[in-house]
């Protein structure tokens, strides 16, 4: 029993108490209903947890409120798993075990240590997923029901417990073989496996094993002599324990050791049959292993503080500590324990792993700190650190050699990591996270920067109109603009620091000169609607400004901490690397906002250290964006600021200018580059702060720095090879999207088929599937370009790309380059009758038709024969996110676009720059415009606030589905425009969609890393699936798959679908309507049930109301299913599927497209094969 345990069998899974202060339970591990080796975390409903214990298939605790013992599964159901009879019965201590369970009476926060034991069997229920449970027999007996116990363990038909005289006391059927026996010892604690026991002395630390000898190896049962031990585990064949020495972890049996972490210390650890996690002591974070290095297993734990140890009454004991939860630098966090007078005790440790000293003893409110040896300064710790004293005195280069030691043999903390996350995924997950309110200022210095660095910021909210200010009032506020109120100047002026009527301390920004002359009045009213409007914790926001006498005042926020450049090269406090670090993520956050949430996007053009400012809570700002530079090329000006951020984070690492005359070279990206790409990032980092313990998040963040200056600054696109086996294409552009978040239409592929192949839903914009029309304005056939090919259209970067799917040369046959803007969706139209069938949409909002005929015919790189819609963005200026032609619509056709608006168009008619739509009143709410002239577009469809991500057709072009970022589905009748149903994703937003082939469901996916099945005749959520680790960014139904119509009506009664996400995995999976597992429901007055069959059985029948937007289900009241096939097809994130008669094709982000075999059957699934697309560009 322990804070972190592990389920046996078949499927196993961990769980563990959190370390948020509220003793939540994560659970983690294979799902139950898979037949593949997945891992993720999973979703439960289970109370706070005092303490954790798992048997064969289900998990058990003790609840926090009650001492009451609680148990389930891995779906989270606590059905039947506690008999009546101890269901209201305080317990101390519980102990799981293959098919029973026995725990120790007494409350758990009793000063009592001893108690009398209830036992109960547990089995599953014959025919069902499910368990339930009832007294034992088998595990009763006067003799035990009369001893009194402090601990207990129990396996395989066995429970086994330490006596208050000392000794162990085993019983049950199977206890005779563990051959334990008569002990006076008294054990610390106690461990079981499947067929064995081990407990470790109180008086040595030392570990003693029993066991069946016919089924545990005998030497096994032999563990290392002379060490002692804190903590144990026990698996299939294998032993674990925590030295008390140094908390690191050994092991012993049929383990391979090179699998064993070897620079981590850890406080508590589990082990399933071949898995071991463990909660690691720096960081709390979790880490797993396997009994064997070659394990083909599959655990991914989520990345969690857990909490160190088990909450309990009193003062801890001697070669104890009491954790202190401030170490964890959470402003609001006190304690890690519900009940705030208990406390977690965990054992002092008095060495450190190697390549560290302790430099400081343990004491009753914190352990021993271990230090790194290449911090190492006197005599005290040479020994320890094998050091000479005579050769110390230049340990700077020592130093260096250290951390490439320390780079090999760690893993990052969980609050470092996130930078790593966060600039690679676009955003981290922030569920359940509350931003803190405070006042925010600019500009003034500061000298001291502080230890623990604040979890959460906050901004004020936004004024609406920024506050016109008096110029009297100012120049009292800067006691006239003098000097010795002046903070700084730049390009714009001089900003100077200000105390107002009212107290608020502000900086004021005055314009010079040569500003004022080169800008109109006009000008100044366009920069100011743009920064009124910008909002966000992560930029210096506009309180108000001034425009009388021809001054130019713009009034912000103070920031009392100065700029990064200060702290880092101008002899402020230097920053420690918990604060630059997060200061680079904040930053990070507020460049991203500035590039991709606002409409225009904004581009900042001049990125540098000293314009990212520190405020009161010490949390980064970016400043000076905007101010009259707003000519130019705003991608390339994107990209710019991409390669100036990452001379930012150099800076950060290094503690070096960006430009310094005194180093040679004087350039920051000529010195540190290099070092990177040869793999000696740890020569750049700054030697004047501490190292941390972790040093690996520097060295990601290093490499993330170079990857920004080395591929934002590039041109010039590779020329083709026909050598290799994927596609991909390098660009600054997509740099931005790759650290900074970009949009998930960046890669979107589509097919064009004339060979009688069955035509897919043609509205999805990053797939589609249609036969290439027989019209094709009286082209002829040449090239061997005619009707009965098939080619893959797709974009990459600056352009869009034809391959020929079925020749043996897979190189593309055709690209088209846009000089102005990228294309980021496209969609064929087979039944186009005057040739143009191809749609194109680009960045910028343009939008093209084309022939793709006329196209393959012409051998420039430019379009030909297009039509122009939306020009310059004379319509809609926002990116062009999801383009589809009508189905059956006689060339109509509608483009979605960032800004939430989408529009429909018809391509025989002209364009318009003035299409006279009403001007939208409620920006959440749907709205419908028709155009008041005869021109394009002919009509608006306000969907949401915020970008459509998708849009999708169903097959009779009947109806139309959006997804957005406001994490909505909708669903519309296209002629009629109306709304009909929709509903909220379980977390954040929706990225893709897709109709099935009868149009009676529709299929999403998003940023809860879930996919989501909707059945548009219930108008609700129907089904969904887990088995993506992160979000997911490509859905499709499988069209060209045989489904069988067992009950001889001729409708589908089985879908196959797919995924893909930015895991790099592609699922497939199946839907079968009649046989979904229906999970836990509680009738009212009545117990929880299991059952199995038609879901509509247990939901309302009623269906949800006609217009609703549905808010997200419980998943305990919605159907479950898992996929048939988990297979990583690539190192990236993956952006688009399609099914193929003969194969399914996946892209990435970066531009590679692969082919895969499609299986012959569903029996042969987990034989998928690849075959990549030999296409270069």
């Amino acid at each position: 029993m322990g804070p972190i345990s592990a389920v046996f069998g078949e499927n196993d899974f961990f769980c563990a108490i959190d370390a948020s202060g509220k003793q939540e339970v994560i659970c983690w591990g294979k799902n139950t209903t898979t037949s593949t080796s997945s891992s993720s975390v999973f979703a439960i409903n289970v109370p706070p947890m005092a303490a954790l214990s798992g048997g064969y298939g289900f998990m058990c605790g003790i609840l926090v409120n009650t001492s009451f013992a609680f148990c389930w599964d891995s779906y989270g159901s606590p059905s039947n798993l506690i008999p009546q009879v101890y269901g209201s019965v305080s317990y101390s201590h519980v102990s799981s075990g293959k098919d029973h369970v026995c725990a120790i009476r007494g409350s758990y926060y009793s000063d009592s240590e001893y108690g009398f034991v209830d036992c109960w069997d547990v089995f599953e229920v014959p025919g069902t997923n499910g368990f339930t449970s009832k007294q034992s027999d088998r595990y009763y007996s006067q003799e035990i029901s009369a001893i009194s116990f402090k601990k207990i363990v129990s396996g395989d038909g066995f429970t086994c417990g330490s006596l208050k005289d000392g000794g162990i006391k085993c019983w049950g059927p199977n206890a005779y073989i563990l051959n334990v026996p008569n002990l006076s010892d008294h054990f610390l604690t106690l461990a079981s496996g499947k067929s064995s026991v081990c407990g470790i002395l109180e008086t040595s630390g030392e570990i003693k094993c029993w066991g069946d000898s016919s089924f545990v190896n005998s030497s096994n049962l032999d563990p290392p002599v002379g060490r002692p031990f804190v903590s144990l585990a026990i698996g299939f064949q294998h032993f674990c324990g925590i030295r008390k020495d140094d908390h690191g972890v050994e092991c012993w049996g049929n383990v391979n050791s090179s699998s064993i972490p070897k620079d981590s210390g850890f406080l508590s650890i589990a082990s399933s049959d071949s898995i071991m996690c463990g909660i690691r002591e720096e960081d709390l974070v979790l880490d797993c292993w396997f009994d064997n290095a070659t394990s083909k297993s599959n655990i991914d734990p989520p990345l969690q503080l857990c909490s160190p140890g088990l909450c309990g009454p009193g003062s801890c004991g001697s070669g104890q500590f009491a954790f202190n939860a401030s170490l964890l630098h959470e402003p609001d966090l006190t304690s890690l324990c519900v009940r705030k007078e208990l406390s977690i005790c965990s054992p002092c440790g008095f060495n450190c792993s190697n390549g560290y000293f302790p430099s400081s003893p343990c004491t009753e409110n914190a352990d021993r700190v271990c230090t790194s040896c290449s911090l190492c300064q006197n005599s005290s710790c040479y020994d320890v650190c094998k050091l000479k004293s005579h050769t110390h005195q230049d340990h700077r280069l020592h130093q260096l050699r250290r951390l490439m030691i320390i780079v090999g043999s760690s893993v990052s903390g969980f609050l470092l990591l996130l930078i790593f996350i966060f600039l690679f995924v676009r955003f981290f997950p922030r569920k359940g996270r509350k931003r803190k309110q405070s006042a925010s200022r600019i500009g003034d210095k500061d000298t001291d920067a502080p230890d623990v660095v604040p979890s959460a910021v906050s901004v004020a909210p936004c004024p609406g109109l920024a506050q016109v200010f008096r110029l009297v009032e100012l120049k009292d506020a800067t006691n006239g603009f003098k000097e010795f109120n002046e903070l700084g100047r730049g390009s714009y002026g001089f900003v100077y620091k200000a105390v107002l009527a009212d107290g608020r301390h502000v900086a004021v920004k005055r314009a010079n000169a040569a500003t004022i002359i080169h800008t109109n009045s006009r000008e100044f009213e366009m920069e100011l609607e743009i920064l009124c409007s910008v909002r966000h914790s992560n930029v210096v926001n506009l309180l108000g400004y001034c425009a009388e006498m021809g001054e130019r005042l713009l009034v912000y926020e103070l920031m009392p901490h100065g700029t990064l450049h200060d702290h880092l090269h101008g002899g402020f406090s230097p920053l420690n690397w918990p604060l630059r670090l997060r200061i680079a993520m904040q930053a990070a956050k507020g460049l991203e906002f500035l590039h991709t949430e606002n409409n225009p996007p904004i581009a900042h053009r001049d990125i540098k250290s000293s314009n990212i400012l520190l405020d009161a809570d010490w949390c980064a700002r970016i400043s000076d964006f905007g101010l009259l530079r707003n000519d130019g090329d705003v991608i390339l000006d994107m990209r710019d600021d991409v390669y100036n951020f990452g001379i930012v984070l150099l800076e950060i690492l290094s503690g070096r200018k960006a430009n310094d005359r005194d180093c040679t070279p004087s350039s920051i990206v000529e010195w540190a580059v290099p070092l990177i790409k040869q793999g000696k990032a740890a020569a750049i980092i700054d030697r004047f702060v501490s190292l941390p313990r972790v040093v690996v998040p520097l060295l990601k963040l290093a490499d993330m720095a170079e990857v920004a200056v080395t591929l934002a600054c590039l041109k010039d696109k590779p020329t083709p090879s026909s050598s290799s086996s994927s596609l991909g294409v390098g660009s600054g552009v997509r740099l931005a999207a790759k650290l900074l978040g970009g949009g998930n239409a960046s890669r979107t592929l589509g097919f064009v088929s004339g060979n009688g192949g069955s035509k897919a839903s043609s509205g999805t914009t990053k797939i589609g599937l249609s036969g290439i029309s027989n019209a094709a304005n009286g082209y002829t056939n040449t090239l061997n370009y005619d009707e009965k090919g098939t080619y893959l259209v797709f974009n990459v970067g600056d352009s869009i790309f034809i391959s020929d799917l079925n020749s043996q040369d897979k190189d593309p046959i055709k690209s088209i380059q846009f000089s102005t803007s990228n294309p980021i969706s496209h969609a064929f139209d087979p039944d186009a009758k005057d040739g143009h069938d191809l749609l194109i949409g680009l960045n910028c909002g343009d939008v093209y038709s084309v022939s793709l005929r006329m196209q393959l015919h012409d051998v420039g790189k430019k379009l030909v024969g297009a039509h122009h819609y939306n020009k310059d963005g004379c319509v809609n200026n926002s990116r062009c996110t999801s383009i589809a032609w009508v189905p059956n619509g006689d060339g109509t056709f509608v483009v979605a676009h960032a800004d939430g608006n989408m529009y429909v168009y018809e391509k025989s008619k002209d364009g318009s720059s003035d299409p006279s739509f009403h001007v939208i009143k409620e920006q959440n709410e749907f709205s419908v415009s028709h155009s008041r002239n005869s021109k394009n577009p002919i009509a608006r469809w306000h969907i949401c606030q915020g970008s459509i991500n998708s849009i999708a057709f169903s097959n009779d072009g009947a109806y139309i589905a959006t997804v957005g970022r406001d994490g909505y589905l909708r669903a519309f009748d296209f002629k009629s425009e109306q709304l009909i149903c929709g509903g909220k994703s379980y977390y954040g937003a929706l990225l893709c969609c897709s109709w099935s082939m009868d149009g009676k469901y529709i299929l999403t996916g998003g940023e809860d890393d879930l996919v989501q099945v909707w059945s548009m005749e219930e108008r609700k959520i129907v089904a969904w699936g887990e088995g993506h680790s992160s979000w997911v960014s490509g859905v499709a139904f499988d069209s060209h798959w045989s489904t069988p119509n067992a009950d001889g009506t001729g409708e589908n009664i089985v879908y196959r679908f797919g995924s893909v996400g930015q895991d790099t995995r592609l699922l497939l999976w199946d839907l079968e309507m009649n046989e979904i597992v229906v999970p836990l429901r509680r009738a009212a007055g009545g117990s929880p049930t299991l059952s199995n069959g038609n879901q509509s059985a247990h939901w309302d029948n009623a269906a949800s109301s006609v217009g609703i937007l549905q808010p997200s289900p419980s998943m305990r009241d919605v159907p479950m299913i898992t996929p048939l096939v988990v297979h990583r097809v690539e190192n990236e994130p993956l952006s688009g599927l399609i099914f193929t008669n003969e194969s399914i094709l996946t892209a990435c982000r970066e531009g590679h497209i692969k082919v895969w075999a499609r299986p012959s059957s569903s029996k042969t699934l987990e034989s998928v094969s690849e075959k990549p697309l030999n296409i270069s560009k």
